[in-house]
């Protein structure tokens, strides 16, 4: 009797092993899909997507404004901290102004030239500039709004381009 219950015990386990299996593979089989790497990412837009549609590039000059450094924000580079009016003269950060001990390789809070990645520098605008201006010619849509999007943009990169010159003299 023990060996009949054996027999039956194996005989239904390799039963529900092959049923399971079965399932595994069936369910395996169904849940692939072609195209998986050729999907469009949700997070991003593509460049041929901005540059063909004009509110899509009032968003690209509306975050080249929100890169552009300046000298009044807190968890920056704050320029209020060089007076002595400032309660952040204390800050360890700011003790090489303090100290005056601005240096060509050391200018702490004061690199402008070449930020970081929560901050960027000037030269980052200037290089949102310059892809917005080689792009936009590539555009079809109404002239007036073109040329102000041209002319917004043409004045950031001034307008960084003389932050660097008054910071540092002459720059490429």
């Amino acid at each position: 009797m023990t060996i009949n219950r054996t027999i039956l015990n194996k005989s239904i386990k390799s039963k529900l092993s092959l049923a399971f299996f079965m399932v595994f593979t069936v369910m395996l089989i169904s849940s692939c899909q072609k195209e998986v790497l050729n999907t469009k990412p949700l997070a991003q837009l593509s460049d041929e997507v901005v540059w063909k549609d004009p509110s899509l590039m009032e968003t690209y000059i509306s975050n080249t404004y929100r890169i552009l450094p300046h000298g009044f924000q807190f968890g920056s580079r704050r320029l209020f901290s060089l007076s002595d009016e400032s309660k952040a003269r204390g800050s360890a950060a700011y003790s090489v102004i303090n100290a005056g001990n601005i240096s060509p390789s050391s200018l702490g809070p004061l690199d402008y030239w070449v930020g970081t990645s929560s901050d960027p520098g000037y030269y980052k605008c200037i290089t949102q500039c310059n892809v917005f201006l080689d792009k936009v010619n590539e555009t079809d849509f109404d002239s007036t709004r073109k040329n102000r999007m041209i002319g917004e943009i043409k004045t950031l990169r001034a307008f960084s381009y003389f932050r660097l010159i008054s910071f540092f003299g002459g720059v490429p």
